[in-house]
């Protein structure tokens, strides 16, 4: 009997959890979402962490909302869609048979190169990825860089994957891939997902954006850096960094 009451109390005692009131609510909201060691965690891992520690009245509300309103979230993370439907996959078989590439800008012209774009050029096999940056974004001078930056180094890719930009799209653009045999495929609209680049694009501006501060006049400054860490980094679906060599 006394076992069973003690054991009671135990259970209740472990239960119990620190009442917030309402004067220091956003102040431990601060602590468990907006601080580097919360990383901004989303509405429900947030309510998790809180709910074990604290309690207040309409408490999942409160949190909920919280992070639904905060101005770094709403700027930085991503919304996962819906999964679409079935596709057909893109398949790349070796090295430099698909290619895809997207442009990036414009952004505040950087000194002293006076840069406001980016080309981004991505290998679909490796997953090596080329960054250009442009003073600016015409048809001539993107096939130029294409042609100058990374075909001559490279060779010509079998299939070239871009979204319909009026660039890639253009005669001069069109003129190249027909010149070099290279099948020029266009991404549907509404469906950035066909476009590996894409993804990169993503992990770029995030990485910019952390470096450049409010400085915005050197956003190019670490983009050799940036190259360097996109080609050593670990690819999930390879499961291999696009620098290793797949001769």
């Amino acid at each position: 009997m006394v076992y069973s009451f003690t054991r009671s109390i135990v259970q209740i005692l472990e239960e119990l959890r620190v009442y917030i009131p309402q004067s220091l609510r956003d102040a431990i909201m601060n602590e468990f979402h907006d601080q580097p060691l919360a990383g901004h965690s989303g509405k429900k891992k947030t309510y998790l962490k809180l709910r074990d520690t604290c309690y207040f009245p309409y408490m999942r509300k409160y949190i909920f909302k919280y992070v639904s309103t905060c101005d770094r979230c709403q700027k930085f993370n991503y919304k996962n869609a819906l999964p679409a439907g079935r596709l057909i996959p893109i398949v790349s078989n070796y090295p430099n048979e698909i290619v895809t590439l997207d442009l990036l800008g414009p952004y505040p012209a950087s000194r002293p190169e006076r840069c406001r774009f980016i080309l981004v050029i991505t290998d679909h096999f490796t997953k090596w990825s080329e960054l250009m940056p442009l003073r600016k974004a015409s048809a001539q001078v993107i096939a130029k860089a294409l042609f100058e930056n990374y075909i001559s180094r490279y060779g010509a890719p079998i299939s070239l994957i871009s979204d319909y930009g009026p660039q890639f799209i253009s005669d001069v653009f069109e003129h190249l891939s027909h010149k070099l045999d290279i099948k020029h495929i266009k991404t549907v609209t509404y469906r950035p997902q066909t476009n590996l680049t894409e993804r990169v694009n993503r992990t770029l501006v995030q990485m910019i954006t952390s470096f450049a501060e409010e400085n915005h006049d050197n956003w190019d400054r670490f983009l050799h850096e940036f190259s360097f860490w996109l080609r050593k980094a670990v690819n999930e679906t390879t499961g291999k960094t696009p620098a290793v060599n797949y001769s």
